[in-house]
């Protein structure tokens, strides 16, 4: 007998590669961009994600390698703004990209049986260079689990990588929701945060009412000097008597009423309550603190 299923499964396959041969060149053509180019940049970020999304319950920000997602250029803005984060947000701000969800799904929480299949993953050419993909971040949870990012890749050597993305917001994608432009405004506001004294002494004033010395600790410039009626100590940043200096400025800082002292909202204000803050590379930071020039302490009756 002749297996019919064995003598049209090639023509069949010759027929349906054809016709996605059809397809991606008229998707490709209708978004500028050359067939093949199209083809990889899709193939590249699908596999990204299929790979990702195949670790299921064990989805983890751990497994996602920058290095080889991310264009050159991209890793340096990235980079970037991580020395901005930890040297310069010394509040309880959060701060970075993507530093309070994941970089590849746009969530902080993802379904326990969440995997590439039951996502419903998809990658379209979207324009030159850039892609559209869309899948669900909680299978069955409707449009509110859906997401939505578009990504602008670029070639690095012979491998496609992310240039910039955005992520879709209210069925948009707005260029001011874009990767680039959300760094670029986040080192913005921190650089010019670090640079005012009434943003620094907030923080300042809410760390030491709160008893929170290793958060007032990040605003310290070193080497830093702690006056007394005795005599000024320097202090570097691993001196074990650090602590205990800190814990002398909180305790007259509470004792000598420092409601008087939240409202600084300048250098001459805080200098004269004893509290001098030195400007370095555009940055505020605590250098001294002459505990003499601070209000006396209450005496209870």
């Amino acid at each position: 007998m002749i297996n019919t299923k064995a003598l049209l499964a090639p023509p069949m396959w010759r027929a349906l590669s054809a016709a996605a041969a059809i397809f991606w060149a008229g998707a490709a053509a209708c978004a500028g961009a050359p067939p093949q180019e199209a083809q990889q940049q899709v193939a590249f970020l699908t596999q990204v994600y299929q790979a990702y999304l195949g670790h299921g319950k064990h989805i983890s920000v751990e497994h996602f390698k920058p290095a080889t997602f991310y264009s050159a250029s991209a890793q340096r803005l990235l980079a970037e703004n991580d020395v901005v984060c930890r040297t310069l947000s010394r509040g309880d701000d959060i701060c970075g990209y993507s530093a309070d969800g994941d970089p590849l799904l746009d969530t902080q929480e993802t379904a326990p049986n969440l995997n590439f299949k039951n996502a419903r993953f998809s990658a379209k050419p979207a324009g030159k260079n850039m892609v559209d993909v869309s899948f669900s971040v909680w299978p069955g949870g409707g449009k509110r689990a859906q997401r939505a990012i578009r990504y602008t890749l670029v070639q690095d050597g012979e491998q496609w990588r992310v240039d910039d993305l955005i992520e879709q917001r209210e069925g948009r994608f707005d260029p001011k929701d874009a990767m680039r432009a959300r760094i670029a405004g986040e080192n913005t506001v921190v650089r010019e945060g670090a640079g005012k004294v009434s943003e620094v002494w907030s923080w300042l004033a809410i760390y030491m009412g709160q008893a929170m010395d290793d958060r007032f600790a990040r605003f310290i410039g070193f080497p830093f000097e702690l006056c007394d009626a005795q005599q000024c100590t320097h202090f570097t940043q691993a001196d074990a008597a650090l602590g205990k200096a800190i814990k002398a400025v909180r305790e007259r800082f509470l004792c000598g009423g420092g409601a008087k002292m939240a409202a600084i909202t300048d250098a001459q204000q805080s200098a004269r309550f004893g509290f001098a803050l030195s400007e370095r590379q555009g940055a505020l930071w605590l250098t001294q603190v002459d505990l003499r020039k601070m209000p006396a302490c209450a005496v209870s009756q």
